[in-house]
């Protein structure tokens, strides 16, 4: 086996993982009997981090002087507006909707490993999908664990484009819209609303956008992205902050969209986002003098590695230290 977070890497993904994973997840956010308080010593530690970003977004708002494009978003909008979102962000965090995962993002996905690393098309044989490590489960918000597995092809996508490899994104595209179609379509069989299915959409973009922000550009988590080039890493970490805030506005903040809005009217500026950071990417390669390279294995592949969470959660401890010590 190996981590799904390779195939987005190669920009070639199997089709049929997408429907398994929406499948999987809504089973067990439809699980009518469960413990409200499971699992609550997960929380405090989350906490920390939501704490952290609610201090970096704060100063963002009221800088004069933004160091990128994601300082000058939240700029733009002003400590009210910014404010107003991560409180939503984080009492949406303590809502009990239903069982989750809480932590399905694609390095916790397995899959058949590929049967040749020099061959970005092949699969295994079965289109077999695990998802592992469920020590962050909890009782939490419908729409985080969907969120979560979107986030890492949605960087990827920026990633590609950055890079010059804007074929890759087809199957890419595909994988994010299948999972977001088929999720739905089982949420409407187990009887949710329009307007219910309205709201957890928004909250799908709004998880998805956090993990965008929080983790890949304030805590830095970004090198697992296929990006050729320090600055290429830079851009697309600006990128994937300016994009999540983005994201997070159109979850939380109903001044921006109506708490009314149809799942369609949701669905079109969700991707209207990524598609504009997408071509945004491209115009950047566009107008550089770095040389298209061909495509190729996730070096974890070839280097037969895995990214883990203990290894993520390390690096997001030491970034809250140093969060910490800069504010005192």
């Amino acid at each position: 086996v190996e981590q799904l977070s390779n195939q987005f890497c190669d920009g070639i993904v199997d089709p049929r993982v997408a429907p398994q994973i929406a499948d999987t997840l809504a089973k067990l956010h439809n699980i009518k009997e469960f413990d409200p308080d499971f699992n609550e010593l997960v929380k405090p530690c989350m906490l920390n981090l939501f704490e952290q970003m609610k201090h970096i977004a704060q100063e963002a708002s009221n800088t004069t002087n933004p160091k990128d494009r994601t300082e000058a978003y939240c700029a733009s909008l002003g400590e009210d507006i910014v404010m107003k979102i991560i409180e939503a962000n984080i009492a949406n965090y303590h809502q009990r909707d239903c069982l989750l995962h809480s932590d399905s993002h694609a390095f916790n996905t397995l899959v058949e490993a590929k049967p040749s690393i020099e061959e970005l098309e092949t699969f295994g044989p079965k289109g077999t999908v695990v998802l592992c490590d469920w020590e962050m489960s909890m009782a939490g918000p419908q729409g985080r664990d969907i969120g979560l597995a979107l986030s890492f092809p949605v960087g990827c996508l920026i990633a590609h484009a950055l890079n010059g490899q804007s074929e890759a994104n087809e199957s890419i595209e595909v994988f994010i819209n299948t999972i977001i179609d088929t999720y739905l379509s089982r949420m409407e069989e187990a009887g949710k609303t329009p307007e219910e299915i309205a709201a957890l959409l928004r909250n799908i973009a709004g998880w998805c956008g956090w993990f965008q922000y929080l983790g890949c550009y304030i805590l830095g988590m970004v090198e697992s992205y296929p990006v050729e080039s320090d600055e290429t890493v830079g851009r697309h970490s600006d990128a994937l902050g300016t994009l999540g805030f983005k994201f997070l506005r159109l979850s939380y903040d109903t001044d921006y969209l109506a708490a009314s809005a149809s799942t369609e009217e949701v669905r079109k500026i969700f991707n209207s986002l990524w598609e504009e950071e997408v071509t945004r990417a491209q115009d950047v390669f566009a107008a550089g003098k770095q040389r298209r390279r061909p495509r190729k294995s996730s070096i974890f592949r070839i280097a037969n590695r895995r990214q883990s969470d203990t290894e993520m959660l390390y690096l997001a401890a030491e970034s809250v230290k140093r969060l910490s010590v800069s504010k005192e």
